[in-house]
Parts: structure tokens; sequence; C-alpha cells
């Protein structure tokens, strides 16, 4: 249904406890009223008189509940094996007990308002007064029903706002065209601004969710050094967290960061003055595994190129996500980042213009085979500042190699290799041979001068295109018919849909289950319902005996239930706040508006349930002979 395919499994112990389960509390429920009906005098029934202590005051009862207890309890923790789990499924219990009393005096407080003499709604209200346990019983299955399938649907919407306000926080953009050279990327932003439903064109990165880097320094000290004063479990997560980790550039002029999804915890956000700059904000989380606040200095190492980069804001994240560190930066900085040291495949094609394949034949047999494992070597492009560390400034032609690699190819400085990436070639001559291999795994280093206007596709980026109000549809077409297929041009609506889908598949098997619980509760509803009315029988006797017609009694019959599902109805909406509101502070995803038709047909749905469940005894109660029920009495 879902195109998820599922295995299905049996666990004899799952089986175990669901047997157990439901054996104790067939047993549990008929055990009590048993023994409550047991205990009940002759006297007080034949008689018709009061006095009869309530059931819940009554010893036995009490030791009857604290067993059925104590066994539940037994039952659920060898298959939970948790404490703090049995603890909070007693607190559910011990809520719904208090949701019944409370529905109780709910109800006793409605039976005192005003009816304006209008005989169907006293009777109503006078009816709700006398069974008022009973119909607290039946709200509260109405609420439980109604609240768990109203929540699935709520968090469900609310994830969908949720995704596609951080997407748009996050990726300011309607179209998005990814993969372009920097080498043709003027170009095509200039087409593109010839386009009318163009509102702002803006450059960013490939990597959108930023790079992998590692933090080597805090504050001038080794990171090592900086964690070990750390408590021990404080140190472990440190440092995990020490490397890999993920740094994110943004567009500040185009998309800058809002305090709504990015709350001030102390310090500020980035701005446009920070452009370019070596500043980022971290996040809370952050924050607290390291031990850092505003002003402090955290050195990243990004391949073999140390940076320094000044912390001037501390935010509180709308969502916290679990594996990463929120480390934000401004999308030029990352690119500067990006081409002061970057590792790239490319292959070995000659050397000293001799074709790979024949130049192996003058090589030694197995040192031949052992050199078909390096034709496609990590190479290190180095650029700013940093290259003028290894080349010449007017160096365009020159590389470093390592010691392994000319060991390998039998290979002197002077000599020339050919590279190729992509389809594109050039020849570079080994200026320097230097131990290696380099930063991580990288044989070759080449300035980025050497490359640049011969191999177009060394760095790509994406171009943003955010279009005038209401032509992000045309745009779009407009767009990947100039630059589809060669480009990849993306919409942002199509992720946000895919999102949705996503949620979707996850929200509705959870609705269907969720709906078993509504079920139970028509179930419920309608049991409760058809006692309540059969045991008027003898009041719906007086009343058509003097007169009142099928239509009258059925009439306040469901004035009587139309009451009850409208309370009902407000108490699910009570019930469905605090459910969604404890769904939410566990999944972190801060406040999201709640929709309105869902709250709305969760009320108009109590109604039908309350008034569908009773319709049928009061149809056959309301045709019920006078006769045959007062010759009785």
């Amino acid at each position: 249904m879902f195109n998820t395919p599922l295995i299905l499994t049996i666990e004899p112990l799952i089986l175990v406890y669901g047997f157990l389960v439901g054996v104790f509390s067939v047993l549990t429920f008929q055990i009590v009223p048993a023994y409550i009906g047991s205990q009940i005098r002759p006297i007080i029934v034949l008689k018709d008189m009061g006095g009869e202590k309530p059931f819940y005051r009554d010893i036995g009862f009490l030791k009857i509940a604290v067993i059925s207890f104590l066994i539940f309890g037994s039952i659920l923790y060898l298959n939970l094996r948790s404490i703090l789990l049995v603890a909070a499924i007693y607190g559910l219990i011990f809520l719904m007990f208090l949701f019944t009393v409370i529905a109780r005096y709910i109800l006793k407080l409605i039976s005192k308002i005003p009816t304006f003499n209008i005989v169907s709604f006293k009777l109503a209200l006078r009816s709700i007064e006398r069974n008022h346990w009973t119909i607290a019983t039946a709200l509260l299955a109405i609420a439980i029903g109604l609240g768990s399938v109203g929540s699935v649907l709520t968090t469900g919407e609310g994830l969908k706002d949720f995704v596609e306000d951080t997407f748009s926080s996050f990726a300011d953009f309607d179209i998005q065209i990814n993969g372009v050279p920097d080498s043709k990327i003027d170009y095509m932003e200039n087409r593109l601004l010839e386009i009318e439903e163009v509102k702002t064109i803006y450059r960013t990165t490939d990597a959108f969710l930023g790079f992998t880097v590692d933090i080597t320094r805090i504050n001038g000290m080794e990171a090592s050094r900086y964690i070990s004063f750390f408590t021990e479990d404080k140190r472990e997560e440190a440092e995990r967290r020490c490397s890999n980790v993920n740094l994110v550039g943004r567009n500040l002029e185009h998309n800058p960061m809002d305090s709504i999804s990015f709350r001030i915890a102390s310090g500020r956000l980035l701005d446009r003055e920070d452009i370019g700059r070596d500043r980022i904000v971290v996040s809370t989380r952050c924050a607290d595994i390291f031990d850092i606040s505003v002003g402090d200095v955290i050195t990243f190492q990004f391949n073999d190129y140390n940076f320094d980069m000044e912390i001037v804001g501390v935010y509180s994240p709308t969502f916290q996500e679990g594996g990463l560190l929120g480390i934000i930066t401004s999308s030029e900085t990352l690119d500067k980042i990006r081409r002061t040291s970057s590792n790239i495949g490319f292959n070995i094609v000659k050397i000293n213009n001799v074709k790979i394949e024949d130049y192996f034949r003058f090589l030694p047999t197995s040192q031949a085979k052992k050199a078909e494992f390096f034709t496609n070597p990590n190479v290190n492009v180095i650029g700013l500042e940093l290259e003028n560390q290894y080349f010449e400034y007017h160096d365009t032609e020159g590389i470093i190699i390592s010691t392994q690699l000319a060991e390998i190819f039998e290979l002197n400085a002077g000599d020339i290799l050919t590279l190729e990436n992509n389809d594109d070639l050039k020849d570079f001559i080994v200026r320097e041979i230097k131990e290696g291999p380099f930063n991580k795994e990288s044989e070759i280093i080449v300035p980025y001068k050497a490359l640049d206007g011969k191999f177009s596709e060394i760095y790509t980026y994406t171009l943003n295109i955010i279009s005038k109000q209401g032509h992000s549809d045309i745009l779009s077409k407009k767009t990947r018919a100039m630059f589809s297929p060669e480009y990849g041009v993306l919409d942002a609506s199509e992720i946000v849909s895919l999102a949705n889908r996503l949620i979707d598949q996850v929200v509705i098997p959870v609705t269907l289950l969720a709906s078993f619980s509504l079920f139970v509760a028509i179930i419920v509803v309608s049991n409760t319902m058809y006692l309540t009315i059969m045991d008027r029988k003898r009041e719906i006797g007086i009343m058509k005996a003097i007169g009142a017609s099928n239509n009258k009694v059925l009439k306040n019959l469901s004035v009587e239930n139309l009451i009850v599902g409208v309370i009902g109805g407000f108490l699910s909406l009570i019930i469905l706040y605090f459910a969604f509101f404890g769904i939410s502070q566990i999944l972190q995803i801060g406040t999201i508006p709640i929709s309105l038709t869902i709250l709305g047909g969760i009320f108009m749905l109590s109604i039908v349930v309350t008034v569908l469940a009773s319709i049928i005894p009061a149809y056959n109660t309301s045709k019920i002979r006078p006769l045959s029920v007062l010759r009785y009495e």
C-alpha cells in the first residue's frame, strides 16, 4: 500500500504477553463489577432506599484494585523491562482516572445551567446529572479515541508546516540550478536575469549542507588538552564530536538568519557584515558539548589547512538535530575555505608524453601491477594564500608529488605528468618531491591558478533563483527548457512535496492504528448509551402515557446525546492540545500552529459518534408501548 516491504515475524514472547494482558484484563473487568454487585444489600434494592456506600470506599474493592495493578505492572515489566515505562503507563492510567473525575464534576456543573423552560433541554440535563458517572466514562472513551487520532493527524500537519518553514528558512529559493562550473556561472546569471519572472539570483557552493572539517584547537589550545579537563562522560562526547564536524554555509545577503528559526541564546546572529569573514554561530548543543561561548575561537582543519573562526553568537535552533553541532558561517567564507585546499580526483593519462599503458612496459612486472592502483590519485588543489607557500607566484604548470608516487612510477623533478579530469587534460611539470601522502591521502599538490581556465568543473556552484510573486511555475518551466538536462534544475516545491509524502507514509499507518482506539470508543459509547436509555424505560413509558409521541421521545433523547457529544468534543480538543504539546516537546519541533480544519473535524466527529452510537437504542426505546412497561409497576 505504501510501497514499503514489510517483514512479518512471529515473536512468541509478544504473543504470551498479549495473551496474559488480555486474560488479566477480562478477569479484572469481570471480577470488579461482580464483587461490587455481590456486596449490595437486598433491603436497599427492594425498598428503593438510599444509603449504600460508594463502591470506591469498599475495602474489598480497594484490595482487588491494588492486586490488579500489581499483576498488571508485573506483566508490563516482563515485557518492557523498564520501571520508568511502567511508571509512565501507571501515570497515564491515573490521568484517565483524574479525567473521569473532572468530567463528572463538569457534567454536574453543566446540569445546573438555565434551561429557559425548554422541556427537551431540561429532561436532557436531568438525565445527564442522574447518570454523570456513566456518561463521564463514555466521555473518557470519546476523548481518548478522538484525541489519539487527532494528535497523530495534527502532528503530521504540524510536521509538514515545520518542514516547509525550516526549508524556506535555510534555502530561500524557488528554483535551483546545481553543478554550474565557475567558468560558466557569469554567463548563466546574465541569461537568467533577462527572464522577466526572475526577481533575484544568488550563488552558493554545491555543498548545501556544508562540508566536513575537524576541530584541532579551542582558544589556541590543542583540542585534546582542552577537553581533558572535562568529566569523563563529557570528555568522551567531546572527543567523538571533534572529528567529522559539519560546517554549514549560508548566503547572508539574500537569505539572512531570522530570530524565529534561530533563537538567540547569547551574542548575535550572522549578518551582512560577516560575509566572507572568519566568523561563526554555534548551536546551544555545540556550546554545551565543548563548554564554549561568544568570543571563543575554534581552529578547524580542512584537509591540511587550519583556519581560526570566532564565535559571535550562540543560538537555540527550532529543531535540535541529534548528529549535527549547528555550526554556521557565510557561504562566501565556506567557498574561501574550499578554494584554499580541496582534494579532487584526477587520472594520470601520460608520463613524459608516454601513455600510461605503454609506460607500464618500462617498469618491472611487480612494480607495474602496483602502479595500476595509483593511476587515479587524489590531488590537493590549493589556492589563495596557501599556494604561495609551495609554488612561485607565476608558476602555472608546476606540481609537487609524494615520494611514494615518485618511487612507484620512477619519477624525478622535471618529469611531465598529464592529468585528466572530466575529459579536460593538461601537462604539469614535477617541481619537487616531498614526503607524503599529503592531506588525507592526496599524492599530488597543484596550485589552483594552474587549473583555472583549463579545468572548467573543478569548482562548481549552485544558482539560487527567487521568482516574482506568483510566477514560480512559469519560471520553473522556462528554466528547465533553457538548462535541463545539462544541469540539475530543482523546484523548491518538489522538495517540500517529497518531504510531505514521506511524512504521510509514516502518519497514515499510525493513524490507522490509532483509529482502532476510536472504534473501541464508539463501542464503549454505544454500550453506555444503550444501557442508559434502557434503564429509562419507565420514564419513557410515563412520557408516552401522558401523550408524548415517538418523535418527541426521540427528540428528547437526541438532545441529551447531542449535549454529551458537544462536551466530549471540547474535552477531546483539550486532550488533543496536551497530547500535541507533549509530542512537539519530545520531537523538539517548537511551536507549530494547529490546523483549525482538524480541530473542527474532531469536534464534529465527537457529536456524530455520540449521536450515531445512541440513535438505534433511542429509536427502539421511543417505540415501546407504555402498557408493556407500566403494568409491572
